[in-house]
């Protein structure tokens, strides 16, 4: 789960140039690497971050006692070890029903609080189950609780990577209730980050905003909708809207600061990252993402810093080491290079593009045996395990969501994985003797 307002975001982008700044590897520059699907533990972790949040909103819900949409933002920004990637989750859950006209009030309250527990263990497939019933039995009566609670079926199907059933589910939420703008809001995000619908979650978006003109999310998702179509200019101007809205939403500063470097407009990047730092303090990927930056303006000092920080606020982000890397090659510190990449790869074995990187280091080192030994698991790892995302680079980039799970991801993998493969053989055939 993730951070951004209130419905699921950055992990996705267009896929970015290859435009690294790193030093070059036997044949071919060093690449980053690639997210990691979010495991069980972390699934855990995020389920706990989710449970403190629902049990505020809903005590503050019990007091107003009005019928009201639990939006929440889990701040779990660089949990997964990424750099530049903010992992958004917009929860939809019904608050509890209080107002006298409310049917079977405490009937439903009860039910509402039995399936948020289920949510909250765990047991997301039981939860579905619950908050379908609840709209089932709601509908007719109160088409207000019904829309809500299929809401809740949307999202929590839509981290089951359900979407079919997700879409339903928020179809069912706006035929009763046209004036949802957050059930708009909610399919889009569906479409965008699970099907990469893009164009048509912008359509979704477009009437969420025509419902609430200050929809801030709505502004945010379609901005990431824009961006991952490629229209740059697009993206930044439903980002400027939402400062304007909600000018402390960090996340918001890190999205529009990736579309500027997108334009290679980097001192604005710049600009935008250290904001975003100033509201998000304690978020790593900010500092990778504005290191980079900096490493394309010529100022491997201040990147280094940048990347000295990220490590000490995440240090078990390979990506962070690789980038830290990549910059001590450039100004001349190959052991301390080479310490990083070791680093990068004890946290993640089983990134290709890890042994990839740390080529360069070993050959400048005059380790040649050690850069072929590299390039071999490099490509073995690359026929069995494949990019998990092909999407990463050493540009600034902060994306919408990252799952190595969904077809459209593993099938660009497969062409990216296809690529490297072809690199790492003329790699070994031009400095290893081997084919």
């Amino acid at each position: 789960m993730t951070e951004n307002n209130r419905v699921a975001v950055p992990n996705d982008s267009p896929p970015e140039s290859s435009d690294n700044d790193s030093n070059p590897a036997i044949n071919g520059p060093p690449l980053p690497p690639s997210p990691a699907a979010v495991s069980p533990s972390q699934f855990a972790s995020l389920l706990t971050d989710f449970q403190r949040l629902v049990s505020e909103l809903r005590d503050r819900l019990r007091v107003d006692r009005r019928m009201g949409i639990t939006q929440l933002t889990v701040g779990v920004l660089g949990i997964l070890g990424i750099p530049g990637i903010v992992l958004v989750i917009n929860c939809v859950l019904p608050g509890p029903i209080g107002t006298p006209e409310s049917i079977g009030d405490s009937e439903f309250d009860q039910d509402l609080d039995s399936a948020d527990g289920l949510v909250q263990e765990g047991s997301v497939v039981a939860a579905i189950d619950a908050y379908r019933t609840i709209a089932t039995a709601a509908e007719g009566a109160n088409d207000r609780l019904a829309s809500y609670a299929w809401m809740a079926v949307g999202f929590l199907s839509s981290q089951m990577d359900d979407s079919q059933n997700a879409l339903l589910a928020y179809g069912e939420a706006i035929r009763l209730q046209p004036q949802n703008a957050d059930a708009y809001d909610g399919r889009g995000n569906v479409k965008r980050e699970r099907l990469d619908q893009a164009r048509d979650a912008i359509s979704d978006y477009d009437m969420a905003i025509r419902l609430r003109p200050d929809f801030a999310a709505a502004y945010l998702h379609r901005g990431l909708a824009e961006r991952r179509l490629g229209r740059i200019e697009a993206a930044i101007e439903n980002y400027d809207e939402v400062i304007r809205l909600r000018p402390r939403k960090g996340i918001t500063w890190i999205n529009r600061g990736a579309a500027y470097s997108d334009l290679g407009d980097h001192e604005r990047a710049l600009a935008d990252y250290t904001e975003a730092i100033r509201l998000l303090p304690a978020y790593a990927g900010i500092y990778i993402n504005r290191g980079n930056t900096n490493l394309r303006l010529g100022r491997e000092g201040e990147a280094l810093a940048d990347y000295d920080t990220a490590i000490s606020l995440e240090p078990e982000s390979p990506f962070a080491y690789v980038s830290r890397g990549n910059v001590r090659l450039k100004v001349g510190r190959q052991e301390d290079a080479l310490a990083d990449f070791d680093m990068a790869i004890e946290l993640q074995p089983e990134n290709p593009r890890l042994y990839f990187s740390r080529v360069t280091a070993n050959v400048t080192l005059e380790r040649i045996e050690a850069a072929c030994a590299d390039l071999e698991t490099a490509l073995t790892l690359a026929r069995t395990v494949g990019l998990k995302n092909p999407r990463i680079d050493t540009r600034n980039h902060v994306v919408e969501e990252v799952d190595a799970d969904r077809p459209r991801i593993l099938t660009e993998a497969v062409d990216e994985t296809t690529g490297f493969i072809a690199l790492i053989n003329e790699s070994l055939a031009r400095n290893c003797g081997r084919r």
